[in-house]
């Protein structure tokens, strides 16, 4: 049973077309500029591409509307959107017993990404200290500017709140070594091995929920982060600390390394931005994981530390 948006927000065919009229150095020179967003950098070389001289480089450009979305050598291969939501969603009909799926699509740029996460919430494990449930969940994401693989990356979903955790896994590539071609019988073996991801988390999060802080030493943390995480703005830091201050759910009552996590992922759970949210999450849940497993860094975050910049208005 497929719960979710329509697939033609992502369901654009990407096609290659030489780069050329333009030195290879020139381009690169283009690309690693700091003047310029990446759409505007597309843009010139585009227009700059005007001799009949091969450059060696090829553009990806969308099939329906021309946008350039990378820029790519002759050995890149094209991974179309449709073919791996197709071959993932192929695979879950053998695996029944994840049970229904929720998709939500993340389309970046002018489709130079893309980021589609399934959660099922009827495959679920009940978290004993925390006093709620966490729900299977998986993020494919593909890129045409070389910036992502094709990959499969593990999360979970509370329960309680539906706010999305990783299980900080490495990712996964859907494709096999020195292929182009996506395999059903892999991409299924990938599903696997994320879902084995997820259960093996569970014992992280009730190390976390066993783990005991103040009021204070939650504020503590947030300051930390703000100081630490170039990805966590001012503003992201006051509204974490306004979810820390008063919880929205009871589940997030006791004052302990989970629930303050959940505060922060409460928070990007209403985040309009993907990559954001992304970078965010994974961030603090690496830092919470390296707490749990390492007293002394766990101690440096729980310092204390100037949370005035947290009250201000």
């Amino acid at each position: 049973m497929r719960i979710g948006i329509q697939t033609s927000e992502f369901n654009y065919n990407v096609v290659q077309t030489p780069a050329s009229g333009v030195n290879t150095r020139e381009v690169l020179d283009i690309i690693e500029s700091g003047n310029g967003d990446d759409a505007s950098k597309l843009a010139t070389i585009q227009a700059i591409m005007q001799a009949n001289k091969n450059s060696g480089w090829f553009f990806n450009r969308r099939e329906d509307n021309g946008a350039y979305l990378g820029l790519v050598t002759k050995d890149y291969g094209i991974v179309q959107n449709s073919d791996m939501v197709n071959a993932v969603e192929e695979a879950l009909t053998l695996r029944k017993h994840l049970g229904a799926f929720q998709r939500k699509v993340a389309v970046m740029g002018q489709g130079e990404k893309v980021a589609i996460t399934y959660t099922f919430t009827g495959y679920h494990k009940k978290l004993a200290r925390v006093g709620d449930s966490v729900g299977f969940s998986f993020t494919i994401r593909n890129s045409f500017d070389r910036s992502w693989q094709a990959a499969i990356i593990g999360g979970l979903l509370k329960l309680a709140c539906a706010n999305g955790m990783t299980t900080l896994a490495k990712e996964l590539a859907l494709l096999q070594r020195h292929s182009s071609k996506l395999s059903l019988a892999f991409v299924g073996e990938m599903i696997d091995r994320a879902l084995q991801s997820f259960n093996g988390s569970l014992a992280h999060l009730e190390a976390m929920a066993a783990k005991q802080i103040t009021q204070e030493q939650g504020r503590n943390v947030i300051a930390y982060t703000l100081a630490n995480f170039p990805v966590v703005s001012t503003a992201t830091a006051k509204e974490v600390f306004a979810i820390w201050e008063a919880p929205t759910y009871k589940e997030d009552g006791e004052r302990n390394v989970m629930s303050l996590y959940s505060a922060f992922t409460q928070h990007l759970r209403d985040e309009s931005s993907y990559m954001k949210s992304a970078r965010v999450g994974e961030a603090v849940a690496k830092m919470f994981r390296d707490a749990i497993h390492k007293a002394e860094f766990m101690a440096e975050i729980l310092a204390a530390r100037d949370t005035g910049m947290l009250i201000e208005v």
